[in-house]
This record gives structure tokens, sequence and C-alpha cells, in this order.
């Protein structure tokens, strides 16, 4: 931490030089609904690949490409328990 020194810097009171009237506690960004905040580990090489993709695309959100992949496989993943249980399974 810095070693306050008042020779070497003016203090002077944030709220001097920043209006907080206005100010909430909390997250800067709301998370959109539908969505959720999570943590999750990923193993680096899969974590950086999906970060390569991103660049090379010029840009973009590693998070919405790796989101996109779980909603490919997921769907997938539904639609062959429907093909294996038929009528008889229970749709949500």
């Amino acid at each position: 931490m810095y070693n306050r020194k008042d020779s070497d810097f003016e203090w002077a009171s944030m709220k001097d030089h920043y209006d907080f009237s206005e100010g909430r506690r909390g997250p800067v960004v709301k998370v959109p609904e539908g969505k959720e905040k999570i943590t999750i580990r990923l193993d680096s090489d899969v974590l950086n690949w999906f970060r390569h993709v991103v660049d090379e695309a010029g840009g973009g959100n590693y998070q919405t490409l790796i989101n996109n992949a779980l909603r490919e496989y997921v769907g997938a993943r539904i639609q062959n328990w429907k093909k294996r249980c038929g009528a008889s399974c229970a749709t949500s």
C-alpha cells in the first residue's frame, strides 16, 4: 500500500472531486435476464482455444462462444434423448 506523505501528493477527499449522490453499491453491469453469473473452472487449453477463436474473428466475447458451444451440445443431447425414449419422454 502507498505510504501517504503529504509532501508527495496533495491528498483531497474523493467527495470533493466526484458526485456520489446517485451512486449505488453492487455490480456495475447487471446480469441480463435469463443469464446467471457463475464461477467455473475450465482447462487452460480449452479456455485459450475459445479466446483464440474470438481473437481470430476480430473480437467478440469468448464467454458467448462457450455458451453457444454448450447450448449446441445440450441441444444435441436432448434430441438424442427424445429419439431414444419417444413419446414417453417428458418435455420441458
